[in-house]
C-alpha cells in the first residue's frame, strides 16, 4: 500500500511524518503500477527523486507535512526536469 511504503520512505529520510516526497517516492517503488511505468517513461524515476531530493535538502531533514509549500515543491519540479534534459 502506497501509505505504508510513503512512512518507509520518510523513515528512511529520517522524516517524522510522511510528506508529499514521501508519497511519490512510494509511488515510484511499486514498479508495477500504470503511474510508476509513467513516470519512468520520462525518466523520473525512484533513484531520480531521492537524488533530487537531497540536493535540494541539502543533507538536512525535511519539515514534513504541516511544512509543505508550492514553492519547494516548484523547486523539486525545476530538478527533476534539469535532470531530464541532462540525461537526454
Amino acid at each position: 500500500m502506497v501509505v505504508d511504503l510513503a512512512k518507509t520512505e520518510a523513515t528512511r529520510l529520517g522524516d517524522e511524518y510522511i510528506s508529499t516526497e514521501h508519497l511519490l517516492l512510494a509511488i515510484l517503488a511499486e514498479r508495477n503500477t500504470q503511474l510508476a511505468r509513467l513516470l519512468e517513461s520520462h525518466n523520473i524515476t525512484h533513484q531520480a527523486v531521492t537524488d533530487a531530493i537531497h540536493e535540494l535538502r541539502g543533507g538536512k531533514k525535511g519539515p514534513g507535512l504541516e511544512a509543505v509549500n508550492i514553492k519547494r515543491l516548484k523547486n523539486i519540479r525545476g530538478t527533476l526536469h534539469k535532470r531530464l534534459r541532462m540525461e537526454n
